[in-house]
C-alpha cells in the first residue's frame, strides 16, 4: 500500500468535494476502490515535541564515536570478515539503544557464485499507526582499500543517533531503521529492502537515505535527491534552513543511492548528501581526519526533525471497503424498490455522521443521493426505487472523511455500477476486441515526421511511458482499440510535438430491429496534457445508410472525464434514430492539439435488447426467461439437470453437498449414505440431485464419495465440501 506524506505541521494536503450536488465530479483517474479527491491547501494544528529540544539531543562525539569505531575494522568491503565484524558492531549497537527488536535480514547478490548479505534492521512501533513507518537507512560496507569514513560510516553513524534519540520518544508512527549491506555493490541491501517491502504491500509513509555527510570543504548547502512529490524535500529543506542554516539543493533520486530502489518501488524517498562532495570519498584518504562532524551534526540534525516532524504528521489514507450482501445483477424487476445491502468496513478513517451515502442516477436525467440506511454493526441498506421498463440506472456509494473529504466507491468502472429495470435481455452484439469484428478507422490524424500517426489501433496497450494513453484494457481480456498506442523506447518527436486531423472509429453494422436497444462500452479520454485543451472525444450514432449521424455524447475538451480512467457508458438508441434500423455506432478523436497528444480508448461495447415482456422476466440473467429455468435465481445458463426431476443441478445442491436422499431438510445423515450405497452397487439411481452426492468435490460421483461420506458420519465429523 503506498502511502502520500501530509506534513500538518507545514501545508496538509487535504480534499474537498467539487461539487455538492454530485462527488463524482471531479477530475480523477483511478481505479475500482479509488479515493477520489480534489485538492485544496489547508493548515491543520498538531502536539510535537519542539524540534529545538529534539535536535539539541543529537552529540557530535557520539557521531565522532561511531565513526571512528567504524573506520576501525580495517576495510569493510562487502563479503569480508571485517565487514561481517562490522555487521555484528551494528546489531549490538541498535541493542544497546534499548531496541529488542533488532534482526539480520539475509540476502545474496551475484558476485562469483553468490555472496551473502545482511541488512541489520531495528524498529519502533507506532502507538497510533502500528501498521505505517518512515524508513531511515544507510549502507555500511565500504570499498576496497578505502577506511570508508564519509563513505558511507558517515551516513550510518547519523542513522544511529536518529534510532537512539527516537527509542525514547512516543511516537504515533512506526519507525524502522535498516543499516545496508552491499551498498557499494548497486545498492543492494537497498533494493532487497524495497523490493521485500513491496512484495508485502508495506506501507512506509517516506524513506530516507543518509549518505556522505561529513565533507571536510561543506558547510551549509546540501543536496536532497527527492521523488516527484516534493513535499518531503519541502520539509527537510524548510527544517534545515530554520533550525541549522543548511540549504537543500534538490535534484532527482540518483541510482547510486540507497533512496532510488525505494523511489523506484513506488514509494516517496529522500536521500540526503554532503554538498560540496569530497574528493576523497572511497579512496585510502577517506577518514575522520579529512571530516567536518560539525557539518555533519547539522545534517544528522535536519534529518532528525525532518522524520520526526514528517512521521508524526502522517495521516494514513483512509481504507473504505464494501462487500456486498444483495448486490442486483445487470438486471432488477420493474415496478419494484430494489434493496442492496452492504457492509462497511472503515479503516485509518474519521467518518463525519451522516455522510454515508447512495448515489443513484436514472438514465442520465443527473444523480440524486440518499442516506444509506443503518442495519445494525456495519450494514447498511440503500434503495433503488420501483422503475418502469426498461430504464438504466448508474449508482456508487460515498462517505466523507474529516481528513480526506469525500471518498467513493464505484466499482470498475469511474462511472459507478450499472443496472437496467427490464424483465430479460439478450445480448445482440458483443466486443472485447480481442479478434476482428471488423471495425472500420476512417482517419485523417497524422503527425509530421511520425508515419504511423495518432490512428485507432486494436491492440493490447503499452506498459509505461504512453502519453495520456491507458496501459490496460477495461474488461480484462487484454485487447482495446486505442490511439497512439507506442510500446518502444526513444519516443521519435520532442513531447511538444502537433498532432492535426481527425481518427475515426466505426463500428459493424448493428441489427437493432423490434425491441429496446442500449449500447454499452467503455470509454478512455485524456488531453490533461494537450496545450491548448481543445481536443474532445465524441459518440454519434446513425442509421444504416451512415449519411447523418447524431451526436450522443461528447467527453471534453474541459471537464471531470478527461484526465484518463476507464468509464462505462451506455444509451438508448431509440432516443437519437428511428427503431426497427439497422444502425452503426461511431468514436471521433480529432481536433488540433499542440503539445502532448490527447489520447483515447474503447473496449467492451455490446448491444443489449432489454425485454419488457413479464414473461421474459429472468432474474438470475442467465438468458433463460423465469418460466422455462429450471432454476431461475441461480445463473445457469447451460440448464443442467442430470436426474431429470426438472429442478436444475444448479439449485439443487445448495451449501454443502450431501444431502444424497434429497430431504427437505438438507440434512447429511445415515439416510444419505443409504441412498449413495444404492446409487453405486444396487440401483444406480437418485431421489436427490447428483450435485449432492459429489461429497469429495472431484466433480463426478464414485467410492471417493462413499469413503468421504463415511469418514465424515463416523471417523474425523469432517464436512463435506461445497457444492459444484
Amino acid at each position: 500500500m503506498r502511502q502520500t506524506v501530509r506534513f500538518i505541521t507545514i501545508i496538509v494536503i487535504c480534499y474537498s468535494i467539487a461539487s455538492a450536488d454530485d462527488p463524482l465530479n471531479v477530475n480523477i483517474a483511478a481505479g475500482e476502490d479509488a479515493t477520489r479527491m480534489h485538492p485544496v491547501l489547508q493548515l491543520v494544528s498538531l502536539e510535537l515535541l519542539d524540534p529545538d529540544s529534539l535536535i539539541s539531543l543529537v552529540e557530535t562525539d557520539s557521531l565522532i564515536s561511531y565513526t571512528q569505531r567504524l573506520e576501525a575494522f580495517n576495510g569493510r568491503e562487502l563479503g569480508t570478515d571485517s565487514c561481517h565484524a562490522a555487521r555484528d558492531w551494528l546489531f549490538g549497537k541498535l541493542a544497546s539503544f534499548g531496541y529488542d527488536s533488532v534482526y539480520v535480514d539475509t540476502f545474496e547478490t551475484d558476485i562469483g557464485e553468490g555472496t551473502e548479505c545482511y541488512n541489520v534492521v531495528a524498529t519502533i512501533p507506532g502507538t497510533r499507526y502500528p501498521n505505517h513507518y518512515v524508513l531511515i537507512g544507510a549502507f555500511y560496507d565500504a570499498y576496497a582499500g578505502s577506511p570508508g569514513a564519509d563513505h558511507n560510516a558517515s551516513g550510518v553513524s547519523g542513522t544511529l543517533e536518529i534510532a537512539r534519540i527516537l527509542n525514547s520518544v512516543e511516537t504515533t508512527l512506526g519507525y524502522t531503521f535498516v543499516l545496508f549491506d552491499a551498498g557499494t555493490w548497486g545498492n543492494a541491501g537497498a533494493l532487497h529492502c524495497a523490493e521485500t517491502a513491496a512484495a508485502r504491500n508495506d506501507s512506509i509513509a517516506f524513506m530516507l537515505g543518509l549518505s556522505c555527510l561529513g565533507s571536510q570543504t561543506a558547510y551549509n548547502e546540501a543536496v536532497a535527491c527527492h521523488t516527484e512529490d516534493a513535499s518531503i524535500w519541502t520539509l527537510w529543506d524548510d527544517l534545515a534552513r530554520s533550525l541549522v542554516g543548511v540549504t537543500a539543493l534538490h535534484t532527482p533520486p540518483y541510482p547510486n543511492w540507497d533512496d532510488w530502489p525505494f523511489a523506484q518501488a513506488g514509494y516517496q524517498a529522500l536521500g540526503i548528501h554532503e554538498w560540496p562532495w569530497s574528493e576523497l570519498l572511497g579512496s585510502p584518504q577517506d577518514s575522520t581526519t579529512y571530516m567536518n562532524f560539525d557539518y555533519m551534526a547539522k545534517l544528522v540534525k535536519a534529518s532528525l526533525a525532518a522524520v520526526y516532524v514528517g512521521g508524526e504528521s502522517f495521516i494514513p489514507d483512509p481504507v473504505i471497503s464494501y462487500e456486498f450482501l444483495s448486490e442486483p445483477s445487470e438486471l432488477i424487476e420493474p415496478g419494484v424498490e430494489t434493496s442492496i445491502d452492504v457492509v462497511i468496513e472503515e479503516y485509518w478513517a474519521n467518518i463525519v455522521p451522516g455522510s454515508r451515502l447512495f448515489w443513484y442516477e436514472i438514465d442520465e436525467t443527473g444523480f440524486v443521493s440518499q442516506p444509506l440506511e443503518p442495519l445494525g454493526g456495519n450494514t447498511y441498506r440503500a434503495v433503488i426505487p420501483a422503475l418502469e421498463c426498461p430504464t438504466a440506472v448508474t449508482y456508487y456509494f460515498s462517505v466523507e472523511d474529516e481528513n480526506f473529504g469525500i471518498i467513493l466507491h464505484t466499482g470498475s468502472s469511474l462511472s459507478g455500477y450499472q443496472c437496467v429495470a427490464a424483465y430479460g435481455s439478450t445480448v445482440m452484439f458483443e466486443d472485447d476486441f480481442e479478434t476482428n469484428k471488423y471495425w472500420t478507422v476512417n482517419s485523417e490524424s497524422y503527425v509530421p515526421g511520425y508515419p504511423l500517426g495518432t490512428n485507432w489501433e486494436r491492440e493490447i496497450p503499452c506498459q509505461g511511458f504512453t502519453y495520456g494513453a491507458p496501459e490496460w484494457d477495461y474488461d480484462g481480456s487484454g485487447a482495446c482499440f486505442i490511439t497512439c498506442n507506442y510500446c518502444g523506447t526513444g519516443w521519435p518527436l520532442d513531447p511538444g510535438f502537433t498532432a492535426w486531423g481527425v481518427t475515426e472509429l466505426v463500428s459493424p453494422l448493428l441489427d437493432l430491429r423490434e425491441g429496446n436497444f442500449r449500447i454499452e462500452y467503455a470509454r478512455w479520454f485524456c488531453n490533461a496534457d494537450a496545450a491548448p485543451r481543445n481536443t474532445a472525444l465524441e459518440v454519434e450514432v446513425t442509421d444504416r445508410n451512415a449519411i447523418d449521424w447524431v451526436p450522443v455524447e461528447e467527453v471534453g475538451p474541459l471537464g471531470p472525464v478527461t484526465e484518463g480512467g476507464w468509464y462505462a457508458n451506455g444509451f438508448w438508441t431509440g432516443d437519437y434514430i428511428d427503431p426497427a434500423q439497422y444502425s452503426r455506432v461511431k468514436f471521433v478523436l480529432g481536433g488540433q492539439s499542440v503539445g502532448i497528444t490527447s489520447e483515447a480508448a474503447i473496449d467492451a461495447v455490446r448491444v443489449i435488447n432489454y425485454s419488457c415482456d413479464p414473461s421474459a422476466e429472468d432474474r438470475d440473467g442467465d438468458g433463460v426467461p423465469d418460466a422455462s429455468d429450471n432454476c431461475p435465481d441461480v445463473y445457469n445458463p447451460g440448464q443442467g439437470d442430470a436426474n431429470e426431476d426438472g429442478v436444475g443441478d444448479a439449485c439443487c445442491c445448495v451449501g454443502l453437498a450431501g444431502n444424497v436422499d434429497g430431504g427437505p431438510d438438507d440434512l447429511c445423515d445415515v439416510g444419505d449414505l443409504t441412498v449413495l450405497i444404492d446409487y453405486l452397487f444396487i440401483s444406480y439411481s437418485l431421489p436427490g440431485c447428483l450435485s449432492e452426492a459429489n461429497i469429495d468435490g472431484q466433480g463426478w460421483v464414485d467410492v471417493g464419495d462413499l469413503t468421504r461420506l463415511i469418514d465424515y458420519l463416523f471417523i474425523s465429523y469432517t464436512p463435506p465440501e461445497p457444492c459444484l
